[in-house]
């Protein structure tokens, strides 16, 4: 008898975690990309900065990026940081006059293909086995 209450006492059994492969995929990253789009050109700030670090998630398989800064930590760029500059700004004042969002997305392209390029760079800081 006391093993069956003991046993119908158990704490129930935590669900498992969801693995990286269902977190993160082609086709989240395609959505979030479309959305962000989307909020720039409405010129939707709140929107773009949502779906920006959604893209940036997606991209680079990371559940830590919560804000811009930390997108900016993942592709330092000037005018990408400018561009976020202006973004936060205009969320900070809680008013969407005067933001546009149609250099956004194109900062945010080529700070990527900025990174991707540096990323394809092979890195060798040992000296030569054989110098020549």
């Amino acid at each position: 008898v006391l093993a069956i209450l003991f046993w119908r006492r158990r704490a129930p059994a935590t669900p498992e975690p969801a693995s990286p492969d269902a977190l993160f995929s082609r086709q989240a990253e395609k959505a979030a990309r479309n959305a962000l789009q989307d909020a720039c050109t409405r010129n939707d700030a709140k929107a773009a900065r949502k779906q920006l670090i959604e893209l940036y998630r997606q991209l680079f398989h990371s559940t830590a990026i919560h804000n811009l800064d930390d997108v900016l930590e993942q592709t330092p760029d000037e005018a990408l940081a400018k561009a976020l500059r202006s973004l936060d700004a205009t969320l900070y004042k809680h008013r969407n006059d005067g933001w546009t969002g149609a250099g956004l997305m194109e900062k945010v392209d080529a700070a990527l293909e900025k990174r991707a390029k540096a990323d394809a760079q092979p890195q060798s800081h040992l000296a030569p086995l054989f110098p020549t």
